[in-house]
């Protein structure tokens, strides 16, 4: 049943780009997005993303200048590890670089 209506709307949307207009087209990509499991899927692929992989640019851009983050609590920014104070930090602790790979996992 899923293959039938994936394939169906997929058949409609490509003659639909033959047409003068592109809206027809474009509803139908709405609303397999909406409606359908490969739809589905996609979405709760996104919602599945890492703190490591949301964040990446931020942490590519303190590891390459040699330090560590640190997150600081009230704002959510990441920041250079030596340039927060620890008890400001999300990973405050005795053992802040687990925190730190727990909270990159998550």
């Amino acid at each position: 049943m899923k293959h039938k209506l994936d394939n169906m709307l997929n058949q409609i949307q490509l003659y639909s780009y033959l047409l003068p207009t592109v809206k027809i087209g474009n509803a139908i990509m709405d609303f397999r997005k909406k409606y359908t499991l490969s739809g589905l899927y996609e979405r709760d692929k996104v919602e599945e993303m890492k703190n490591k992989e949301k964040y990446a640019k931020e942490i590519m851009e303190i590891a390459c200048s040699g330090d560590s983050i640190s997150i600081i609590k009230k704002s959510g920014r990441i920041v250079p590890c030596n340039s927060a104070i620890c008890s400001l930090c999300l990973f405050r602790g005795y053992d802040c670089k687990e925190n730190k790979r727990e909270w990159a996992e998550s």
